[in-house]
């Protein structure tokens, strides 16, 4: 009928009027990122006073964790920050410093943290894990014109200094479900769960996690 006919052009007209409208949101989010990158690509060099490790434990206390505990999208937006950084080069930025705290000291923090929080921060753990991993694979591509006798060496220390931080927070984690506190066991339990896909990749601290999961049933 005519009616039908009138309504679906409409509806036509008002899909194609939608779609300009979002084809014109794109274009200035895709350029504000890229005055965004070119911002942080200027003042990278200017964020950090040393590479010490208490330098990024400041960066990660009054920086990271703060914004990570508000909400998913902002535990997500912290770990792209931290890939950003690393990515971007960004001068007396240490990334293993960062990972030796991920590791070793935020887990105590995610376990004091409320339900809500640890299932933030469990985020960063997952993403940042999921990056590790397929950074541990590619790693040697970055050497360039070396040899590849140290290709292999530079990749195999990164690969043997990846299992060290698996291991160190597979242990965190094995001894905060060891506890008798409720709290340390269900933040535990969130942080397995929600990396579930990415930590632990090696068999023997899957088989130490598991069984310490198979008691609590």
């Amino acid at each position: 009928s005519i009616k039908s006919r009138d309504n679906t052009l409409t509806g036509t007209g008002n899909l194609n009027k939608s779609l300009e409208i979002m084809k014109d949101e794109f274009g200035k989010m895709k350029k504000n990122q890229k005055a965004v990158l070119k911002w942080i690509q200027q003042q990278k060099d200017t964020w950090f006073c040393s590479d010490s490790r208490e330098t990024m434990l400041c960066f990660m206390q009054l920086c990271v964790l703060p914004r990570a505990r508000m909400s998913p999208k902002d535990a997500l937006y912290c770990s792209r920050f931290i890939m950003l950084l690393s990515a971007f080069d960004a001068r007396n930025f240490s990334l293993s410093f960062v990972l030796d705290i991920m590791v070793e000291k935020i887990p105590y923090v995610v376990v004091a943290s409320s339900e809500l929080e640890a299932g933030r921060l469990a985020v960063v753990y997952n993403d940042v894990f999921s990056w590790l991993g397929s950074l541990s694979a590619s790693v040697a591509k970055s050497f360039g014109e070396l040899p590849e006798a140290y290709k292999c060496q530079m990749k195999e220390d990164f690969a043997q200094q990846t299992v060290q931080w698996y291991t160190a927070f597979a242990q965190k984690l094995i001894s905060f479900s060891s506890s008798e506190e409720y709290m340390n066991i269900r933040n535990t339990l969130i942080v397995l769960t929600t990396s579930v896909k990415v930590f632990p990749l090696l068999a023997s601290l899957s088989s130490d996690l598991e069984s310490k999961i198979r008691s609590f049933a």
